[in-house]
Parts: C-alpha cells; structure tokens; sequence
C-alpha cells in the first residue's frame, strides 16, 4: 500500500524483525511525500515474499552481507535500483496496458478496506501514509501499528484468496467473451 517511489527505491536496511513477529519497513523521510517516517507492518505474505527477493538477487548469494543496497537493483549494480517505469512494464506484460496502473492498487486497497467495515478510516489513511490536516493534524500523532498489523494481516489473506480465485474468475470471464463474440458475429452476419 506504499507508493510506487517507495518501493523503487526500498533497501534492505530499511527492514527490521523479519524474523520476528512483528516485522517492519522503515521508510525514512527523505523518501516519503510527506517528509515524515513511515512504519509499514509486514504480514508473514511481505517476509516470504523479501525472502524470496533475496534469494534471487544477484548479491545475495552470499549471505547478506554482500547484498546490495536496493530491494530491486539493477543487474551489475549495486547501487543503481530498477528503472522508474519497470513496474508499469510487468502490469503491461500482464495485459493490463490501459486497464490499472500500479497506483490503482492503493486505491483498490483503500476501497476494499473500508467497504470490509472491519478497519477504521484512520488506520487505512495511516498505512497509505495520509496526515491529517489542520488542528487534528497537529496534535494527533497516533500510528495504530496494532492495529495497522492486523489490517495488514487480513490484506495479504484477501489477497491471497483474489489470487486463488482467479483461474476460476478468469475461465469464466473467458467464457462470457466467447459468448460475447459469437453474438456478435451472429448479429453482424445478421444484417
């Protein structure tokens, strides 16, 4: 649920407690719109998934502490990260060319976890890194990491059941197409 520049440029010294149960993403403020720290808690799905990361990163092989500074660095380099538009480029390769951007997904999660009635509104502006404005702003200085963690949790479990239920989503959506099509063929040669 972070920003598409935050995950471009993450590094790995950015992680605590990957090991523990409370693990966490500490983005620094030079690298939030807001200029202030940002905790993102990381469910068991995030750690699995930076381990996987490491395991495949050209500096890993070795142990950490030859990993290279960014989460996704470029191939020979261990200082330069991945190009600004590389996740753009895998949604396009997904087929998704004009129908999401990787913005949209903070969006879908907004949308998703308020419907779910489950989150208050200022744990889910809190994860997208949204302050409050005016007095509140000011003296409300609030991170609600419990329950952030929580959130998070159940995030990763929805996304976890999308991902299972998409080869049955997608058949039937391909099922609907060639339905679609052969009415329209029909009623093309109709006229």
């Amino acid at each position: 649920m972070v920003r598409t520049q935050e995950t471009h440029f993450a590094q790995w010294s950015e992680f605590e407690g990957l090991g523990s149960d409370e693990p966490l993403w500490r983005i620094p403020p030079g690298r939030m719109k807001m200029r202030s720290e940002h905790l993102v808690p990381l469910p068991p799905q995030a750690v699995d998934l930076l381990r996987r990361i490491r395991d495949v990163n050209p500096y890993g092989k070795a142990g950490n502490e030859r990993l290279g500074k960014y989460l996704f660095p470029v191939a020979g380099s261990r200082s330069d990260t991945i190009s600004e538009n590389r996740m753009l480029d895998v949604m396009y390769r997904m087929g998704l060319r004009g129908k999401a951007t990787v913005h949209g997904f903070r969006s879908l999660a907004s949308t998703v976890l308020n419907e779910s009635g489950h989150f208050m509104p200022d744990w889910i502006e809190m994860q997208l890194a949204h302050m409050p404005r005016g007095v509140r702003g000011v003296y409300n200085s609030a991170r609600y990491l419990s329950h952030r963690r929580k959130m998070m949790a159940w995030w990763a479990k929805y996304l976890d059941a999308a991902e299972e239920a998409a080869p049955i989503a997608l058949e039937g959506f391909k099922v609907a197409q060639r339905k679609q099509e052969k009415a329209l063929a029909w009623f093309q040669t109709s006229w």
